[in-house]
């Protein structure tokens, strides 16, 4: 039968968890199994200073249990202590050289602290006793990718997550971060909400992406209201239709980093009232000037990869 303990954490409730785990030490300083719930729910909460002060308090107890030394190195990682995290995985790992979270953290600790060759041992031997360790290859995504500067290897082993569990919701909100391109980044966002609705980080990194929409037709509008109030004052067109086509096309051109269809679109709508007054535009006209924007649309996109290519590869070291 499973102890209070037990359910309390399997429901997810960490404060009634710290306070009957904190109850039953009061009774039993001693009992382990509280001990190490307290734990548990000190770090799901988020209560990482106190789950130090109690870690430290409960080591004699639990020092021999490498899962004991499992929750100290992420109460140390969660803090931003680095190498007080590599070295409690470390004293897990001598009581336990096979343990595979220990492997797992210890490999993304030491990536961090840039000790690469170690980072890439610890993985090496995590995967040879266990291929399917998601975390193990999500860790090792996170090196290749924040560290080494190489989001295609990254992707490359969360995509291997992914077919091992194609429902994890954290590996896609993890794969949006390393895409490129931004209509990638909502797609997988969306599927990763799809399978945690209540993921505030992939919710909020959504709602930054579809925010670039609005700002884009507030953008097309003022462009096509200027095209129309042109179109009546007595100015040649070879004035101000150069310079509005321009920006157009440098409109058409940053929405691809959000769309890959609608610059055809906006260019297509754009250029009819660029290109005629209102009073004569008709379906002819209006195919001809998306006839235009078609054509536009080739050099529009590749100066999107260009300019996508420059800048990624500023990114990366030299």
């Amino acid at each position: 039968m499973r102890s209070r303990l037990e359910v309390l954490h399997a429901l997810d409730r960490p404060e009634a968890l710290i306070t009957e785990a904190s109850q039953q030490l009061g009774e039993d300083q001693q009992q382990v199994e509280a001990q190490f719930y307290l734990l548990l729910g000190l770090i799901e909460a988020r209560r990482f200073q106190e789950a130090e002060e109690k870690a430290r308090a409960f080591q004699k107890d639990l020092g021999l249990s490498s899962f004991f030394w499992l929750l100290k190195g992420y109460i140390a990682l969660a803090s931003d202590e680095l190498k007080a995290a590599e070295a409690s995985f470390l004293e897990g790992l001598k009581l336990d050289p096979q343990d595979a979270d220990l492997l797992a953290y210890l490999g993304f600790v030491q990536g961090f602290l840039g000790d690469l060759r170690a980072s890439q041992a610890r993985f090496e031997a995590l995967l040879r006793q266990d291929p399917l360790h998601t975390q193990g290859l999500s860790f090792m995504a996170l090196v290749y990718g924040e560290v080494c500067h190489r989001p295609d290897l990254a992707r490359q082993l969360l995509h291997r997550c992914l077919q091992i569990n194609p429902q994890d919701a954290t590996i896609l909100s993890l794969l949006a971060d390393f895409e490129a391109l931004p209509w990638h980044k909502s797609r997988l966002l969306r599927q990763a909400l799809a399978f945690n609705p209540f993921d505030r980080d992939a919710r909020q990194s959504l709602k930054r992406l579809d925010s670039a929409y609005p700002r884009h037709a507030i953008l097309a509008g003022v462009q096509l209201l200027l095209a129309i109030l042109l179109h009546q004052l007595p100015l040649p067109t070879t004035y101000w239709m150069p310079v509005l086509l321009g920006s157009s096309c440098l409109q058409a051109v940053f929405l691809f980093r959000h769309n890959k269809h609608l610059p055809g679109f906006l260019l297509a709508g754009l250029l009819t009232f660029i290109f005629f007054p209102v009073q004569q535009i008709d379906l002819t006209r209006f195919f001809i000037a998306g006839g235009a924007g078609a054509l536009l649309v080739l050099p529009c996109y590749g100066l999107h990869l260009l300019l996508s290519h420059f800048f990624t590869a500023k990114d990366k070291p030299s």
